[in-house]
């Protein structure tokens, strides 16, 4: 998912990757279907929306219990938990 983010951020000649990078990642994760990239993705927004938009931050938090029986990488459900508590 960062690989793609990072992509997209150097296509448009951005030194670092944003949140809207991420958010191109995610779409095109969710385009392929690729659970664990989706639920990464969405954790990068998450944590990235927490202080500054709990609107923002809630939907993609309710996106990532919405995966509960998706098949995602035991270590990446792990740590969506652990970040989000």
């Amino acid at each position: 998912m960062l690989k793609g983010a990072r992509t997209i951020a150097d296509l448009e000649g951005a030194g670092q990757i944003g949140a809207t990078h991420v958010g191109e990642a995610l779409q095109y994760a969710e385009l392929l279907e690729r659970p664990t990239e989706i639920l990464l993705a969405r954790l990068a927004l998450a944590q990235a929306s927490r202080q500054r938009d709990r609107k923002q931050f809630k939907l993609h938090v309710t996106a990532i219990d919405a995966m509960a029986s998706a098949q995602v990488a035991d270590w990446a459900r792990d740590r969506a938990r652990t970040l989000l508590g």
